[in-house]
């Protein structure tokens, strides 16, 4: 464009691929004057506009990488490694929820959405109370083994605060 040339709407819309009425609904956001696609505007108005729109562009372009799109049947490293997210931090969420943790593991497809969700990566589908509800924190299960007589009750009884070694 030339330093003092004028432009209509409509052009302006055509090089930067959006409709018509959507750039006059930005035209009246920036307060800028127009009453329609054949309103014409100064060079420098237009080039404001330009990067108005290419930034706006841009902002929903960063949106739609943060939206999932798995379903499911993914490992925690390949959910690692498509998200950006260490490992080692996704592997203590999953901890939280009482999940195993290896890497191999395949995730079903609530386990996804819901680590997903932990991290704040836009998941709509999987805001809602209901499904959130479905994850109920719990004591963690743990099993002591060993031989006879070498002091698992004694341990337990340590951690517990109990005494139900001297009752045996």
């Amino acid at each position: 464009m030339k330093k003092d040339s004028k432009i209509r709407v409509y052009e302006i819309a055509k090089s930067l691929g959006v409709k018509s009425q959507k750039l006059i609904e930005i035209m009246e956001e920036l307060g800028i004057r127009g009453k329609g696609t054949l309103s014409i505007i100064d060079n420098e108005t237009a080039v404001m506009m330009q990067d108005y729109v290419k930034e706006l562009k841009q902002k929903h372009e960063e949106e739609e990488s943060k939206t999932l799109r798995i379903t499911g049947g993914i490992t925690i490293k390949t959910f690692s490694h498509e998200f950006g997210i260490p490992f080692e931090e996704i592997r203590e969420r999953i901890m939280k929820l009482g999940l195993p943790y290896k890497t191999e593991l395949k995730l079903s497809k609530d386990e996804v959405h819901y680590i997903a969700y932990e991290f704040g990566l836009d998941v709509p589908e999987f805001k809602s109370k209901e499904f959130l509800s479905r994850f109920v924190k719990r004591a963690p299960v743990v099993t002591v083994m060993g031989h006879v007589d070498h002091g698992k009750t004694t341990l337990l009884d340590t951690i517990r605060k109990t005494s139900v070694a001297e009752k045996e």
